[in-house]
């Protein structure tokens, strides 16, 4: 949930960016008393700053995608970690001997044969 908010506010900061980055190549776009050569440069320039933005959109884009990358990273090592003390354990508990009967389940046949004995047939 925090990280979808994250990547929303950063995708409202480059909108933003973009948003500014248009009015300011808009602005010179107009040509003024200068012909068509100002409003071509006023237009390559405008087309530099969106690539600019976009520059960095996909910067923070893949900021962002590498943080949620080495926060996955993280979790699997303490998964991983996991995994291993419960296989530890298991390896543990599956050499150990196992252990005797008690010595009345021994004697009369264990549960079920005291069960079978009392049952009607």
């Amino acid at each position: 949930m925090k990280e979808s908010a994250a990547v929303r506010q950063r995708l409202r900061d480059a909108e933003r960016e973009s948003e500014e980055m248009r009015r300011g190549g808009a602005g010179e776009e107009g040509g003024g008393s200068g012909g068509g050569d100002a409003g071509r440069d006023g237009v390559a320039r405008g087309g530099q700053g969106w690539q600019n933005c976009w520059e960095r959109m996909m910067d923070k884009r893949l900021e962002s995608y590498r943080a949620a990358v080495e926060a996955k990273e993280t979790e699997l090592a303490h998964v991983m970690q996991q995994l291993r003390a419960v296989d530890s354990r298991m390896e543990l508990l599956l050499s150990a001997e196992p252990p005797s009967p008690p010595p009345a389940a021994a004697q009369s046949g264990g549960l079920f044969a005291a069960t079978a004995l009392s049952s009607p047939p």
